[in-house]
């Protein structure tokens, strides 16, 4: 298994969503040029991580439903199994413009 340390040193993308304000990343364990992203209300990485690569230091209410939004979605279709995934994945991409409406009016 991969300790964090080394985990950290290798991603390209690290995303932190811990709700509690006595996580922190060390932003000098990031690899050069990561993308990091906080995905929690309480800063998870330490100052620094802009220097590092590309640092988003917090997302917007409208990104975390979508987020959600996709997470539920995901788990309704791991519960339906693949072969219903499957095929509902094939009727979404038949529909282009009603997925990226729907994103619009979200």
């Amino acid at each position: 298994a991969m300790s964090q340390d080394e985990a950290l040193a290798r991603a390209d993308i690290v995303v932190a969503g811990v709700p509690a304000k006595g996580f922190v990343i060390d932003s000098s364990r990031l690899k050069p040029g990561v993308l990091a992203i906080n995905f929690s209300q309480q800063q998870n990485f330490s100052s620094g991580a802009e220097e590092r690569g590309v640092f988003v230091p917090a997302i917007g209410k409208v990104t975390i439903a979508m987020l959600e939004r996709n997470v539920i979605r995901l788990h309704a279709d791991w519960a339906k199994g693949p072969e219903m995934a499957a095929e509902e994945m094939a009727a979404e991409r038949a529909r282009p413009a009603l997925r990226h409406a729907l994103c619009v009016f979200v």
